[in-house]
């Protein structure tokens, strides 16, 4: 149960309250942004104050709870700036606004907020998680600045820097000129393509995730029509079904039915008037798709196609390119490197610890407070077979220290240091009749003959499997218990056919699962990413645990009682900087090569990775076209460099709020 201190107020906490209400309302729209900037503390700061007033009234009108404090709250400004999924929280600051200022009596100094209460917990995300994640793992400076992983004079949202770029490019101005796009609606799509065009994603999805936010800028602009590609490939799906059902018997009006098809993406991507004529060919839609066709027939001021949309997310990525390309070398190289070690590392090249074979063997693989005797040593001993020695006995000879086991005296190596691999070693079986010899030194972790896990290390040094298989597709189809049929589609893995031989001796365990490349090629590089971003959320719990601070995270967004939040800013970054004790990359590939990564590819990924600059190495690496420098390799010193204290310098460190 929490203590009064857990709620204890401050003018500290009350400041960082204030700058998260600044950043809130600016970057929700311009209207509320005024003239500051809210991508600085001091023009957060601004917001708040000037806003205090308006929010205080809304959360006074929330305690009141009154029926007429409805209409005023839902009629107000502030509300109708704000999106809908956003209100929640405006009603949330709104509330701890009013319960502040009326603790305090419109007093706002440290003695009076220090006799303030709160039980708020406030949320505060990672700057663009993801690319400051690559940017510890590649420590790389430019991009920790783009990602505010260092302290700098003012938060530089990564998206925010492409879509200003993209705002001043002549091609996106012309396609402007008829969409009538602002600078934050831009933002607002940036940060949806680039999420996921640094994560390796192709073409396609970024146009789709650009379009999922401008088309709803877009959509509120009276006499215009977003057509977007999700409805026009729905349309464009139900002729391509028709066309297959007459390509058996009738091929002519196969083919006319894809001519169709043709015509109604013309009329879908150039936002032409499909006319009578076409709409008479598509008796055969849905009412729904029939819908979205019929739309274009009507007379709009402007017409908005995903071509429009394709042009401007092509844009945006050739701007992030540009302005960091190791964002995309290093989910792409993650990609080549999972597919040519499922194509080319060999197990029996693996390398073996034989000290923890051997260690399994003679004393078995469990961490337990007593040794088992091996019965070749203990009948040479002439004691009892089975005979075992308690940890106890250790410890009052004074062999074993305070914080030690006796697994750790007699090995020196704890288990969770030591990787083991393999099933049975030096096996020889006869038609699978008879085993004449067989030695059992691999006991834990198995890995099949043929594997499909590709291992990455993370931030922790802890190799994660990632695996990889083939599946097909099955339709099941079946009556269920009211005598109506049923069609699924189920997800059946693929596996590889015993031989011949094997079918005659009946030998089990030989059907191996097929190693998806394509899948490990894509996936991979994220899958790592985010295992290196679960590292930081974790240590912020533990960090929470140790202080006796309540944490909470999703994903990237943390959160803690408003009280204690600058503490966990403070530790966040501190847990920023410890990262880079570690070199995931270097430690993958090292992981790789043990598994039996061929040592000629295994050198040729260290050389690619070096020279690129995803293991930056002065003088050597290079990164866009230039060679970096010791000053372009991010240091610890670089990301705790000191920041004044307070809200009332734009310095500080942006990397989360």
């Amino acid at each position: 149960m929490s203590t009064e201190k857990d709620f204890a107020f401050s003018k500290e906490a009350f400041d960082n309250l204030q700058d998260q209400i600044g950043s809130f309302l600016g970057g929700a729209s311009e209207a509320l942004e005024g003239r500051h900037d809210s991508l600085t503390i001091v023009g957060r700061q601004k917001i708040a104050e000037h806003w205090r007033p308006e929010l205080i009234k809304i959360g006074n009108a929330m305690l009141r709870k009154k029926p007429a404090d409805i209409r005023f709250i839902l009629e107000h400004k502030l509300v109708q700036e704000i999106e809908g999924e956003e209100l929640a929280k405006l009603y949330r600051l709104a509330l701890e606004s009013a319960k502040i200022d009326n603790a305090v009596q419109g007093v706002y100094t440290a003695e009076t907020l220090s006799k303030y209460r709160t039980a708020l917990a406030l949320e505060q995300d990672a700057s663009s998680s993801g690319a400051q994640i690559i940017a510890l793992t590649t420590k790389n400076k430019e991009l920790a600045e783009l990602s505010n992983v260092v302290p700098t004079l003012r938060k530089k949202r990564l998206y925010d820097e492409i879509a200003q770029l993209t705002y001043d490019d002549p091609r996106f101005k012309a396609i402007n000129e008829r969409l009538g796009l602002s600078l934050k609606d831009l933002q607002k799509g940036a940060k949806a393509g680039n999420m996921v065009s640094f994560y390796g994603a192709g073409e396609r999805t970024q146009a789709l995730n650009v379009e999922g936010k401008l088309a709803k800028a877009l959509g509120k602009q009276e006499g215009t029509l977003v057509v977007k590609a999700r409805d026009r490939d729905a349309v464009l799906g139900e002729i391509s079904a028709q066309a297959a059902k007459y390509k058996r018997f009738a091929p002519d009006v196969a083919d006319e039915l894809q001519l169709l098809r043709k015509q109604v993406k013309d009329v879908f991507d150039k936002g032409l008037d499909p006319g009578d004529a076409l709409m008479e060919e598509l008796w055969f839609l849905s009412p729904e798709s029939r819908t979205l066709v019929e739309r274009m027939t009507r007379q709009y001021d402007k017409v908005v196609t995903p071509n429009d949309f394709k042009s401007i997310a092509k844009i945006m990525s050739e701007h992030l390119g540009n302005e960091v390309p190791i964002l995309k070398s290093f989910t792409r190289f993650y990609g080549r490197l999972a597919e040519d070690y499922l194509l080319t590392a060999k197990p029996k090249s693996a390398d073996f610890d034989w000290k923890a074979i051997g260690r399994y063997y003679l004393f078995g693989g469990k961490r337990s407070k007593e040794l088992r005797i091996p019965s070749l040593l203990a009948k040479q001993l002439g004691i009892k077979p089975g005979t075992k020695v308690k940890e106890e006995l250790f410890k009052r000879l004074g062999w074993l220290p305070e914080s030690g086991t006796l697994h750790d005296i007699v090995f020196g190596v704890s288990d969770s240091k030591t990787r083991r691999m393999g099933g049975k070693y030096l096996k020889l079986e006869i038609a699978q009749l008879k085993t004449l010899f067989e030695v059992k030194l691999f006991h834990a972790n198995k890995l099949p003959k043929r594997w499909t896990n590709v291992p990455s290390v993370n931030f922790d040094g802890k190799v994660i499997e990632q695996n990889f298989t083939q599946v097909f597709e099955e339709k099941l189809v079946y009556k269920d218990a009211f005598g109506n049929w049923q069609t699924n589609i189920i997800q059946v893995p693929q596996r590889s056919s015993a031989t011949w031989w094997e079918q005659v001796i009946g030998a089990d365990g030989k059907m191996q699962d097929i190693a998806d490349v394509s899948g490990a090629r894509t996936a991979f590089g994220v899958n790592a990413n985010h295992s290196n971003d679960a590292i930081i959320v974790k240590r912020l719990h533990l960090w929470g645990r140790d202080n006796n601070v309540s944490t909470s995270t999703i994903h990237d967004a943390f959160f803690t009682s408003a009280s204690e939040m600058l503490r966990a800013r403070d530790a966040l970054r501190s847990i920023y900087a410890e990262t880079l004790s570690s070199n995931p990359l270097l430690q993958t590939l090292a992981e790789m090569r043990a598994r039996g990564l061929p040592e000629e590819l295994y050198q040729k990924y260290l050389t690619e990775a070096i020279e690129t600059g995803l293991i930056p190495v002065p003088r050597r690496s290079r990164v866009g076209g230039r060679l970096l420098t010791e000053e372009d390799i991010l240091r610890k010193e670089d990301i705790m460099k000191r920041v004044p204290p307070g809200f009332k310098s734009n310095f500080g460190w942006y990397g989360v709020g």
